[in-house]
């Protein structure tokens, strides 16, 4: 199909340079990989004897997060990374966690860890590492799952499977919770039925 004579179109010569931005797609799509290998991961959580959560990507508030893991050790905030994490980000993501820890309420004894992961076709690791005041977990491999289950929390205290359970009706849908927010049940009166009516399959069940 031959282009018309009035359309103008940029030729190779007099193009702008685009490496720079076709750098950001290459580590997007690299990274893009990771999160799809990531979640694989976390997915096999369900399959252990105790009870996981596993819900992500998410964002919380300003963090965009790869997932958020919740299990007997504790709650796990989990980012992908495709290369070296430099330290400077160590910053945002403490004050993440610590919004979380907050959210969880000031009676909470949860262990809140930032895991950055790196998958790999190794069995994987899990390290401490200390690079400013406060720490971060640093893990690569191929079974996160399996690191996330074993790690133990410093404080040594665990999540019961009564306490999971709480968590998770928590995690509900507000709807479900307190009934539809009502100028969205004004506006869409059918609403509330179609949701009535609307069999949700979820795959861990």
């Amino acid at each position: 199909m031959s282009q018309p004579a009035h359309r103008q179109v940029t030729t190779p010569r007099d193009a702008p340079a685009v490496e720079p931005f076709a750098s950001v797609m290459e580590y997007a799509q690299r990274l893009g990989h990771r999160q799809v290998w990531m979640l694989q991961q976390l997915a096999r959580l369900r399959e252990r004897p105790e009870r996981w959560i596993v819900a992500g990507p998410a964002r919380i508030e300003s963090w965009h997060v790869g997932a958020i893991v919740v299990g007997p050790p504790g709650v796990f905030l989990i980012w992908p990374k495709a290369t070296r994490v430099e330290p400077a980000l160590w910053d945002t993501l403490r004050e993440c966690r610590d919004h979380v820890r907050r959210c969880l309420g000031e009676r909470a004894v949860t262990s809140v860890e930032v895991v950055v992961f790196s998958p790999s076709d190794e069995r994987g690791h899990m390290q401490r590492w200390i690079d400013t005041e406060d720490d971060v977990l640093t893990a690569d491999g191929r079974d996160l799952d399996r690191l996330l289950a074993e790690w133990e929390p410093i404080s040594g205290v665990y999540l019961s499977a009564a306490w999971m359970t709480e968590f998770e009706k928590w995690s509900a849908p507000r709807e479900e919770l307190y009934g539809p927010d009502e100028g969205a049940h004004q506006q869409h009166p059918d609403w509330a039925a179609s949701r009535a009516s609307t069999v949700v399959d979820r795959p861990d069940e």
